[in-house]
């Protein structure tokens, strides 16, 4: 009896999924897309990540020590930082207006992959259960460089944002 609201349902589930991809993946709107070619609907529109690689380069940590990639580890010789929190706290501190930087909407938007890297080595060990506990609430504060996070779906691997989530707007309008 509910077929047409499930179905309803789901379509606007799909979208709004759609959306999300095409924000954190887009690079250019073709005239007409090849989900072939481009399966993250980088092909649809251009994305949040690629407005800020286009109108706000000097807002992106695009490399450190290594050209095109920003490096994470505890050589510090090899690397650019040693933790995530490190990273987070930098790009909040330096590629942030100062006007910006402690406006309390902002977030560590995320994906699966980073949060996978930061915790998982906090987890899958064998602990008393005092250090469970600690383990818990540190899991429970879902926290990266004093940041709250959001983990959003889509977001490419290896990929952070820092900014408030009112700034993640989709704009669109209807008929010529």
């Amino acid at each position: 009896p509910d077929f047409q609201a499930r179905l309803r349902d789901a379509i606007v589930k799909r979208q709004a999924l759609d959306r999300l991809q095409i924000g954190f993946n887009g690079t250019h709107a073709a005239a007409d897309t090849d989900r072939v070619a481009f399966p993250l609907l980088e092909d649809v529109n251009i994305g949040w990540l690629q407005q800020y690689r286009t109108n706000a380069a000097q807002r992106v940590l695009a490399s450190g020590k290594t050209a095109g990639k920003v490096l994470i580890g505890a050589d510090k010789d090899a690397t650019d930082y040693r933790n995530l929190d490190a990273l987070v706290f930098d790009v909040v501190s330096n590629l942030l207006d100062p006007w910006h930087r402690k406006d309390p909407s902002l977030v560590v938007v995320l994906g699966r992959d980073l949060m996978h890297d930061k915790y998982f080595p906090m987890i899958n060990k064998d602990q008393p259960a005092s250090e469970k506990i600690a383990t818990d609430l540190i899991l429970s504060q879902r926290r990266v460089g004093g940041l709250q996070v959001a983990e959003v779906p889509y977001l490419p691997d290896g990929a952070l944002m820092v900014t408030s989530l009112a700034n993640l707007s989709i704009y669109y309008q209807t008929g010529g």
